[in-house]
């Protein structure tokens, strides 16, 4: 039987695998925003996040190339809830949250302005591919056991608690949504 293995694998490496100059800028693009995140709500006074968590296929690193560089990086921008409070000192509604982020990110430069979407901020970039930045704030609570620490994401529907045993489940997205 004829073992086309090494023909599979090149087409692979050479087709559907993204390069490492292109994961490079992928990678480039996503400090940027986190840069420029991070710069945004400085400038506003607004809280600065505890992490950023890369996501989806970017951090599991099965990105495949598209002819239209239509790419989406996910990374998620984590906040302390206590840290998420309005003017008043209410907590911010996930809307809010939302919100906080996409005019903290947008500085001006972007052709197509960062939008609020239902779990994220987008940013788009004129090359095709896009950022999504799902916002997330981390819940503290102390129990008779301990601490009890879960997420929630700022969706569209409220906040959405999101438990898991380990912090990489999240990346997995093998988390539970709670509820």
């Amino acid at each position: 039987m004829f073992d086309c293995s090494k023909d599979v694998r090149a087409y692979h490496n050479q087709e559907v695998t993204l390069p490492e100059t292109e994961q490079n800028s992928m990678r480039n693009r996503r400090n940027a925003n986190r840069d420029r995140l991070r710069k945004g709500l400085e400038k506003t006074g607004k809280p600065a996040p505890i992490e950023f968590v890369a996501q989806g296929s970017y951090a599991m690193k099965t990105m495949v190339r598209d002819p239209d560089n239509d790419y989406d990086i996910d990374d998620g921008v984590y906040f302390r809830k206590e840290d998420l409070v309005g003017p008043r000192g209410a907590e911010m509604t996930s809307l809010q949250a939302r919100q906080m982020v996409r005019d903290a990110v947008d500085d001006g430069r972007f052709k197509r302005a960062p939008e609020v979407r239902s779990n994220c901020v987008r940013v788009y970039y004129e090359a095709g591919y896009h950022v999504d930045l799902p916002v997330y704030r981390r819940v503290v609570n102390s129990t008779v056991f301990g601490e009890d620490t879960y997420y929630e994401l700022a969706a569209s529907s409220g906040l959405e608690a999101i438990r898991c045993s380990r912090r990489d489940r999240l990346v997995r997205g093998r988390a539970r949504k709670i509820g």
